[in-house]
C-alpha cells in the first residue's frame, strides 16, 4: 500500500509539473492544473505562466487582486518586461478556492486546485487550519489512509474557469503601491550599466502610532536621493524606498544595514522592530 501511495504521488507530480498557462484568450484552461502552496507569510500562492497575449492587467482581473500585489511578490518583473513563458508568483484570495460541491456545480467551469504538502505538515492542519474543510472530507478526496508526504498534491477544491468574481478578490490597493510601484522604475532605470551590491542584515525601524505616510531609508553606503529595495523574506514582500541619508549608529544596534520609516516598514510586513532584510543598492 506504501509503494503504491508513492507511485500514484510520483505520478501526479510528474503529470503536474507544468504550471497553469491559459492561451491568448483565456487565463486557464480547461485542461490546466493549478498547484498551490502556502509561504512563510502564509500567503496562498500559485504560479501562473505567461501565454500569448496576456498582460498583467488581464491576469490581475482574473485572479481578483492588484498589479501592485503582484509585482510586491515578484520584484524582478515590471509591466512592460514579462515576456511569454515567464513564470509569476500569484496571491490567491481564500474566497477564490471552492471548497466544496453542491447542486448547482457545474464541473464545465472549474478546474481542480491542488495544494502541495510540504515538510512538517499534517491532515489535521492541511483541513482545518488551512482550508477550513472537515479532515474526513480531505481524506475521502484524496483516499489518504496512511498519512501524507512532502511533495505529495492533494485536491482540496477547485477554481473559476472565468476568474475570481471581484467582490470576492484581494482587490483592495494597498495606499502606497503608487510611491512603491514609481520608486521601482527609478531603481530599474538608473541601476542599468551600474554594479548591483548586495547585503542581507538587520533593518531597524522606530515603532509608533504615527499614521504617516512617508517613505524613506538610512542606508551607509547608497548614494543620498538614490533608491534601493529592501525584501523581507518572511513576508515575502519588497519595497523600493528613497535613501535620504546615513545610519547613526549611536542610536540604532551596531549591525543595523538599513534603517525604515515606519510606513516603510509596515509595507514590507516588519512585526519586529529589528528583522533580517535582503538589500540591494547601486552605487
Amino acid at each position: 500500500m506504501r509503494t503504491t501511495l508513492i507511485l500514484l504521488t510520483l505520478c501526479l507530480s510528474l503529470s503536474f509539473a507544468k504550471a497553469n498557462t491559459g492561451d491568448s484568450t483565456h487565463i486557464l484552461l480547461p485542461t490546466d492544473t493549478v498547484i498551490l502552496t502556502i509561504n512563510e507569510a502564509q500567503q496562498k500562492i500559485i504560479t501562473h505562466t505567461i501565454a500569448q497575449q496576456q498582460t498583467l492587467y488581464k491576469i490581475s482581473r482574473f485572479y481578483g487582486v492588484s498589479i501592485a500585489k503582484i509585482l510586491a511578490l515578484n520584484p524582478t518583473k515590471t509591466e512592460t518586461t514579462l515576456s511569454i513563458g515567464d513564470e509569476i508568483t500569484i496571491p490567491l484570495p481564500n474566497k477564490a478556492i471552492r471548497r466544496f460541491r453542491n447542486k448547482k456545480f457545474n464541473p464545465k467551469k472549474y478546474i481542480p486546485l491542488y495544494y502541495r504538502v510540504k515538510s512538517g505538515d499534517t491532515v489535521y492542519g492541511i483541513a482545518k487550519r488551512a482550508f477550513r474543510m472537515p479532515i474526513d472530507t480531505l481524506a475521502a478526496r484524496n483516499d489518504i489512509k496512511n498519512g501524507i508526504s512532502p511533495g505529495q498534491l492533494l485536491h482540496v477544491g477547485w477554481i473559476s474557469l472565468t476568474g475570481v468574481p471581484k467582490a470576492k478578490g484581494n482587490t483592495t490597493r494597498h495606499p502606497l503601491a503608487g510611491k512603491v510601484y514609481r520608486e521601482k522604475q527609478q531603481f530599474l532605470a538608473k541601476a542599468k550599466g551600474k554594479r548591483i551590491r548586495k547585503q542581507r542584515g538587520a533593518a531597524y525601524w522606530k515603532k509608533t502610532k504615527s499614521k504617516s505616510t512617508k517613505l524613506y531609508a538610512l542606508h551607509d553606503y547608497a548614494p543620498i536621493g538614490s533608491t534601493i529595495e529592501v525584501t523581507n523574506p518572511m513576508s515575502k514582500m519588497t519595497l523600493y524606498v528613497k535613501v535620504i541619508g546615513r545610519i547613526n549608529h549611536r542610536v540604532t544596534p551596531s549591525s543595523t544595514k538599513v534603517v525604515l520609516s515606519p510606513a516603510a516598514a509596515n509595507y514590507l510586513g516588519a512585526l519586529n522592530a529589528k528583522f533580517y532584510t535582503e538589500i540591494q543598492y547601486y552605487k
